[in-house]
């Protein structure tokens, strides 16, 4: 027997409204902790491509709290796909305009046009001054130039930003080992072994500028010890 006209209406309202309430229900599936927790775990225990897929997806779904404990991941995959991830993020996260600017900067400067790209790059914070990754390429191109003072601040700029930026802390420990301040080169190093703790470059380079901290330490006691010696044995000292 046909539907009548209003029993037809109320079916399509009754399935809109069942669709409607599903498609919620997903969504709010989609953003659960349940949900983050099941992505974090295939990105530790799956294959690629499907490691690549959930890292993507924590991406997507702005977690990068869980992106970053798997970049300290012990398998190298894990803490690959966490990584890359958790850049592409950061480098389209002033939109897809910003994004393309920044690959057109990088194409420059591996051209050797380190002068056309860092205009670009002004452009680019100028244009988004809260984009971190944008400082942090700028940086980049100042240190290719030989411009250390200027790349040291670009690099505090992004971190001012995103302090979990694990490449600028990089640059200013590279920056601050060219001026010679062991000191600042030490404290940056180790903020960013704590996001990239598997990098033994960095890591030798660390116990490098702790035995050159020692070696200074001790020469400033010594040279300590020689001026108090000098003072105590001046005629008429007591």
């Amino acid at each position: 027997m046909p539907l009548s006209r209003p029993n037809w209406a109320h079916r399509l309202a009754l399935t809109a409204l069942v669709i409607s309430t599903s498609y919620v229900i997903a969504l709010q599936a989609f953003r659960s902790a349940w949900y983050r927790d099941y992505l974090v775990q295939q990105l530790c225990v799956a294959q690629a491509p499907w490691r690549d897929h959930a890292a993507t997806t924590l991406a997507s779904l702005g977690a990068e709290a869980q992106l970053l404990e798997g970049m300290r991941h012990p398998q190298e995959e894990v803490r690959d796909a966490a990584r890359r991830a958790l850049d592409a993020h950061w480098f389209q996260s002033a939109g897809v305009e910003a994004a393309r600017q920044l690959l057109q900067a990088e194409a420059a400067s591996s051209q050797e046009r380190h002068a056309e790209a860092l205009q670009m790059l002004d452009e680019v914070v100028h244009a988004y001054p809260a984009f971190a990754e944008g400082w942090n390429r700028r940086a980049a191109v100042l240190w290719r130039m030989g411009r250390t003072g200027a790349c040291l601040q670009s690099c505090e700029r992004a971190l001012d930003l995103n302090h979990d930026l694990y490449g600028a802390w990089l640059g200013l420990a590279l920056c601050h080992m060219h001026l010679g301040d062991s000191g600042e080169a030490r404290r940056s190093l180790r903020a960013y072994l704590a996001l990239q703790p598997f990098d033994l470059v960095a890591v030798d380079s660390l116990q490098k500028c702790e035995r050159l901290a020692q070696l200074e330490e001790r020469e400033y006691q010594l040279a300590v010890a020689g001026l108090e010696a000098s003072a105590f044995n001046k005629p008429g000292a007591e």
